[in-house]
């Protein structure tokens, strides 16, 4: 993941859709909405170090936020204050 955002920063924040092998779609979605989503805590982090932003907003009206505990919640929004 780093290198490709390191040949292709402007990917940080595109927006796409992603199909499991389960069948499950996700519409509209960010590389740090499926990265809270899975729990994959420290590629959340590098892509908020990278400038992912936490406000994006999927389909279904959420951000990443959406998908993180409190706790993560915090550490995300202390990561974006760091970096930013």
């Amino acid at each position: 993941m780093k290198a490709t955002l390191d040949l292709h920063p402007s990917l940080i924040n595109e927006v796409g859709d992603i199909r499991e092998a389960t069948g499950t779609c996700y519409v509209a979605c960010t590389a740090l909405h499926l990265s809270v989503r899975a729990g994959h805590k420290e590629v959340s982090f590098e892509l908020v170090r990278r400038g992912a932003k936490l406000d994006i907003q999927n389909e279904l009206g959420d951000a990443p936020l959406t998908y993180a505990d409190a706790r993560f919640r915090e550490l995300l929004i202390a990561c974006r204050d760091k970096y930013a």
